[in-house]
């Protein structure tokens, strides 16, 4: 419920080295320097439990970065099957690309930009549906709705490969349940 870490680890199953703050909010902790890569600071989290057909609400704000703009504005994601992003990303205003908030990322733009302003809270309401599988062949891709800030950016929308950034992992299908994963890409 984002009360705590009790649920969540990093992928490697240490202890989640993120921020919880005083208003109960997660805070990505990034490593920046050589003496947090040593100390194993940051790096993405995910559930401890595996989930296949969910319904997930998650709130979330990216802070006013001046300077920073594109992929480094606030840049993160949210992972089911720890496969299938939807991206985070201080989008407002901008023209709602597939690499931008609400995303599929690299394979669907949301319908609307319904991004906010940075230092606004957002939110997702997204329904999954998991992939079918029958004896070791997919039947059936994952299925996404969802809404930002209320509105309706993806309608029973079709997710026909894993979104990962390079091509040669998106054909790595999860089967079955997995864990929901929330990326540390550098940015707060």
């Amino acid at each position: 419920d984002g009360s705590n870490f009790d649920h969540w680890q990093h992928g490697d199953g240490r202890p989640v080295s993120w921020h919880k703050l005083d208003n109960g909010a997660m805070e990505v902790r990034s490593a920046r320097s050589d003496e947090d890569r040593r100390n194993k600071i940051g790096g993405d989290i995910q559930t401890k439990d595996n989930f296949g057909d969910c319904q997930i609400h998650l709130e979330f704000r990216y802070p006013v970065e001046p300077g920073k703009a594109g992929q480094g504005r606030g840049n993160s994601g949210f992972f089911f099957q720890k496969s299938y992003e939807v991206q985070i990303l201080n989008s407002y205003g901008l023209d709602g690309l597939w690499n931008e908030c609400g995303a599929l990322y690299k394979l669907s733009p949301p319908k609307v930009n319904a991004a906010r302003p940075p230092g606004q809270w957002q939110t997702y309401d997204i329904t999954y549906r998991a992939s079918v599988w029958k004896d070791g062949k997919k039947v059936s891709p994952p299925v996404i709705t969802a809404k930002l800030n209320g509105v309706l950016i993806h309608n029973n929308e079709e997710v026909s490969h894993v979104t990962a950034h390079a091509f040669k992992e998106r054909t790595n299908d999860p089967q079955g349940p997995g864990p929901i994963r929330l990326q540390d890409h550098g940015n707060a």
